[in-house]
């Protein structure tokens, strides 16, 4: 463990030495998104979401998801993130993690920032369907719940349609977001 927290000591010192500023960094991993990425999950891909997303619903107690949530949890969901999926898979991921994190630390007050639904194509094929994806999220303190625009009906047919992951305003931690973006960015120089 010691080894690891010198070895990371070592790369923020030599990257602070380095000319790349995190703008920099920002503006490469916007530019290179693929939009070609953004096709349609397989089969096995939304069946695995829908169980996690019935899993992530049935689990979320206010008191278990408060004791999941600190910067720990959001560094072992990066290196799940990193360790259990091929390496263009998590930097996609990463990417997209980097976007939702930019939008709401640039829009703080929007509503939409701090919503993000399971369904939507980007994050179910960027993060959702990525080994430790939303484990990320939900270490920010992020929340799963059914969208208040969903009807019963339609959340027993498809209940990963209407799952949003939500971030209430009064447990978000500015730092520990700005944490996990800086994490998320260190990650990406690993891969």
């Amino acid at each position: 463990l010691e080894n690891e927290i010198e070895k990371e000591n070592d790369f923020v010192l030599e990257n602070e030495k380095n000319s790349m500023d995190i703008e920099t960094i920002e503006n490469e991993t916007f530019e290179s998104l693929d939009s070609s990425k953004m096709s349609a999950l397989d089969g096995d891909k939304k069946l695995r979401e829908f169980e996690v997303g019935n899993e992530d619903i049935q689990s979320s107690n206010s008191e278990e998801n408060t004791s999941k949530v600190g910067a720990d949890f959001c560094a072992k969901a990066l290196d799940k993130i990193t360790s259990l999926n091929f390496d263009e898979d998590a930097l996609e991921c990463l990417k997209t993690m980097l976007k939702y994190i930019d939008g709401l630390i640039k829009h703080p007050e929007n509503a939409h920032t701090r919503s993000i639904r399971l369904s939507n194509k980007v994050f179910s094929t960027n993060i959702g369907s990525v080994d430790g994806g939303i484990d990320f999220f939900k270490g920010m303190g992020f929340e799963t719940k059914f969208a208040e625009d969903a009807l019963d009906h339609e959340i027993n047919l498809n209940p990963t349609a209407n799952t949003i992951l939500f971030l209430d305003a009064k447990r978000e931690d500015p730092n520990l977001v700005l944490k996990a973006r800086e994490m998320i960015i260190y990650k990406m120089h690993q891969i």
